[in-house]
């Protein structure tokens, strides 16, 4: 767990959604902004009602089980840095992306295991982050990371019950 500290105003909250992928920055072309594939975060915000509330008529336990019962962040994926864009999803058919289905380091460079519509997976193609965003494919190569990581750290092994929820 962490805490990020500092004065009132000083950015804190900003810097966290542009981190969970909540926001951008506003000066895009003139700064980078770069998170590491392996990281993951989830966060509720200091004034969560715009997290909890669809889930009224739940606790907060089915809320956390809802939210992370497929060990990802099902609520990140529904922020401005991960939802795949209706244009996003036209390449995809056009290009004909099944999915990612790994990812791997070789020679200093992430690659992806592409699987195409109509291809069997011993067909299956790695591309580089670079030209996969080149394509048009930076929130599904978000998505993708973000479940890989979940799955790396185990957590598509553990329980989201009541009781599990409770002990943490």
């Amino acid at each position: 767990r962490v805490a990020v500290i500092g004065a009132n105003g000083a950015g804190k909250s900003t810097l966290i959604k542009m981190i969970v992928g909540e926001t951008k920055p506003s000066n895009e072309g003139a700064c980078q902004f770069w998170i590491h594939h392996n990281l993951r975060i989830a966060y509720v915000a200091q004034h969560s009602f715009h997290h909890v509330e669809q889930h009224y008529e739940h606790s907060p336990c089915d809320y956390i089980a809802w939210r992370f019962k497929d060990a990802y962040d099902r609520e990140k994926f529904e922020s401005q840095g991960y939802k795949i864009t209706d244009e996003e999803k036209a390449r995809t058919d056009d290009w004909g992306l099944e999915g990612i289905w790994s990812r791997r380091m070789k020679g200093g460079v992430l690659e992806y295991e592409i699987k195409k519509r109509n291809v069997h997976e011993k067909n299956n193609k790695y591309y580089s982050k670079d030209e996969l965003i080149s394509l048009g494919f930076e929130k599904t190569v978000r998505q993708a990371d973000e479940k890989i990581a979940a799955v790396d750290a185990g957590l598509d092994l553990r329980p989201v019950t009541t009781s599990e929820i409770q002990k943490h």
